[in-house]
């Protein structure tokens, strides 16, 4: 009889050995037998406390709060840096005179006809804005005076309903200003002021176009990306027309005077022949405006950043106490 190897069990089944040569219940030969090779369970990933409070924290990431938070976080970088940025680089393109003839044909030149308009909008006098010339009427238009004053009041009642007191204060400052051009200014006086009004309407309409970065979050213009084209827009229009009268201040000769070819004399040879203004005065009085359109951008500019940062500390605020 074949003695079988010195173990208790068969190799093969795991059955009970037996004093036999082959197991009574597979059949292998204990002597040939192979053990076999049987899977290994499955390992499971135990997740640890680390895992859980990391994936949490990734979790906690995108919440609404978490989210608010970043956007009011980028609203304050958006509101110091944006109209700086954009007028040093307005700026750098006035002195590369490419960059400064392409600015002008496709933007400033558009604001500085504009510019004529509204002035002579604000005078009861109707105009219409276009390439390089605006065509402005003899005579005023009742019409015009209608409809800009109820365009006025429309805003100041919209700001009444929606509690933005500066949009009813502008308003009653327009209608103000448009009182006094309409019907407290000779039609003399009243052109003399559209023809100021083309490089003034792009110190105006340029701060006004740049202050649009400080509007609400929960506006048309905020939320349609609209104020980033406009602070574009205006910065460009309004670093046109001060690096040309700064220039003028420095030296005269460089005053923009003769005639535009095809379309009539330049504004400022129409204020100097015409109404007899001096180089001085010019100069002057563009440069005063320029002055006050810069400290009313500072004021918003100031009070836009403030109001960012006012959302950013109440969001802390509101973290800490509710953690």
């Amino acid at each position: 009889m074949v003695e079988p190897p010195p173990s208790f069990s068969c190799p093969r089944c795991g059955a009970p050995r037996i004093e036999a040569p082959e197991c009574p219940r597979c059949g292998v030969i204990y002597a040939r037998a192979k053990p076999l090779v049987t899977a290994k369970p499955p390992v499971i990933d135990t997740p640890t406390v680390a895992s859980i409070s990391s994936t949490a924290e990734s979790e906690a990431e995108f919440t609404p709060a978490s989210i608010e938070k970043i956007d009011r976080e980028l609203e304050l970088d958006i509101r110091i840096w944006a109209i700086p940025v954009t007028l040093v680089l307005a700026k750098m393109a006035m002195a590369i005179d490419f960059l400064h003839s392409l600015s002008r044909i496709f933007l400033s030149m558009w604001v500085h006809e504009l510019g004529h308009a509204v002035t002579a909008w604000f005078c009861g006098f109707m105009a219409f804005p276009g390439p390089w010339v605006t065509p402005v009427f003899e005579t005023r238009n009742l019409f015009v005076t209608m409809v800009l004053a109820g365009v006025l009041l429309w805003i100041a009642f919209r700001g009444f309903t929606l509690r933005r007191p500066w949009l009813v204060v502008g308003a009653v400052i327009l209608l103000g200003l448009q009182v006094k051009g309409t019907f407290a200014t000779d039609p003399t006086t009243a052109r003399m002021l559209i023809i100021f009004g083309g490089d003034g309407g792009m110190l105006v309409l340029g701060t006004l176009l740049m202050m649009t970065m400080c509007i609400d979050a929960d506006s048309q213009i905020h939320r349609g990306w609209l104020r980033w084209g406009f602070l574009v827009i205006g910065a460009v229009a309004f670093m046109d027309a001060l690096d040309t009268w700064w220039t003028a201040l420095k030296d005269p000769s460089t005053i923009p005077l003769g005639e535009i070819e095809g379309i009539a004399h330049s504004d400022p040879s129409v204020l100097l022949d015409e109404y007899r203004w001096n180089p001085y005065e010019l100069t002057h009085r563009y440069l005063r405006l320029a002055g006050a359109c810069g400290v009313a951008l500072g004021v918003a500019y100031v009070y836009g950043w403030r109001e960012a940062r006012a959302r950013v500390a109440e969001m802390e605020k509101a973290k800490r106490k509710s953690g």
